[in-house]
């Protein structure tokens, strides 16, 4: 089984001091990260496109062996909620023109539904018809209705991976039958973002991983307060090294 460990994100002004030495240039932080991790979930694509001279210092700042998963732009999945749309090509084109400079180093392509997304096996199928079949995409639903509309069964007939997800609202641990590759994320269990898992609760998830069978594993800790992501991450790492 392989097994991928780290955090959602790496620019976090909290972290200086609890992670990040305090004389730590800030354009030095992801080299810094990547000397403790080997791969990392870009969510600030997420929230605007990356420019060309940003991805490019993704790949010139990490060693050759670092992966990246990267959160697909928010306008795409958020705003045009996966319509099959000729604006919404027009920014999935743009949106992979900047990640294809480090294709080479992406694992997968995360996309999270929108809590409101009106979820169907034919609009994804529709959606996924615009997206470039040589990366691989992990779906991560924010609404438990999803699970009730062929969620499971659409992921499975389009080879997408389901998110396990760790939430206050939501915890989902993918089954393993009819998916090869688990892609989890830990938001916080009791408060979204600023929550610190115990080391029972990662004990207790390290052993259901070494029991699950997946063929690969990306956990990634999007509790990112205070440096909490990246202590679990490393005591996690730990666990199950």
């Amino acid at each position: 089984m392989e097994i991928k460990i780290g955090t959602s994100g790496w620019n976090y002004d909290d972290w200086v001091g609890e992670f990040y030495p305090p004389d730590l240039p800030c354009g030095d932080y992801l080299s810094f990260y990547s000397k403790h991790f080997d791969i990392i979930e870009v969510n600030s694509t997420f929230y605007r496109l990356p420019f060309v001279n940003y991805v490019k210092s993704w790949k010139a700042k990490t060693p050759e062996n670092f992966r990246f998963c990267v959160k697909m732009f928010g306008k795409i999945s958020h705003q045009k909620h996966l319509r099959a749309e000729t604006d919404n090509r027009k920014v999935i084109d743009e949106f992979f023109e900047r990640i294809n400079i480090i294709k080479e180093r992406v694992e997968i392509i995360l996309i999270q539904l929108p809590q409101d997304c009106d979820f169907s096996e034919d609009k994804l199928e529709k959606f996924f018809s615009l997206l470039p079949k040589e990366y691989r995409y992990a779906l991560e639903f924010r609404n438990e209705e999803c699970l009730k509309k062929g969620f499971l069964d659409a992921c499975a007939n389009k080879n997408i991976i389901p998110v396990g997800v760790s939430s206050p609202k939501i915890e989902f641990f993918p089954d393993n039958s009819r998916f090869n590759t688990l892609y989890f994320r830990f938001h916080g269990k009791d408060r979204m973002l600023h929550s610190l898992y115990t080391d029972n609760e990662l004990k207790e998830f390290a052993e259901k991983i070494k029991i699950s069978g997946f063929e690969k594993c990306f956990i990634f800790f999007n509790n990112t307060s205070s440096g909490f992501a990246v202590e679990n991450a490393k005591r996690l790492k730990e666990l199950l090294s």
